[in-house]
């Protein structure tokens, strides 16, 4: 597959975190990083995030514009 685009399908879950389990990212999936984002901060890291995320986002009622 080098080289080619793949189509991967997502699901996506709107939730509450109230624990304080460390997380761990998926590195297997080239995942190195992972936190869990206030929705009052979210605009800042989908300035540079995909289209479709945004509009994720948006259809959750989790931002207002999906810019």
């Amino acid at each position: 597959f080098q080289g080619k685009r793949i189509l991967k399908h997502t699901y996506w879950y709107l939730m509450d975190f109230t624990g304080k389990e460390q997380l761990v990212p998926q590195v297997e999936e080239d995942i190195l990083d992972i936190h869990w984002i206030a929705p009052e901060h979210l605009p800042n890291y989908l300035e540079h995030a995909h289209a479709n995320i945004r509009e994720v986002c948006f259809r959750a009622g989790v931002i207002a514009n999906p810019g």
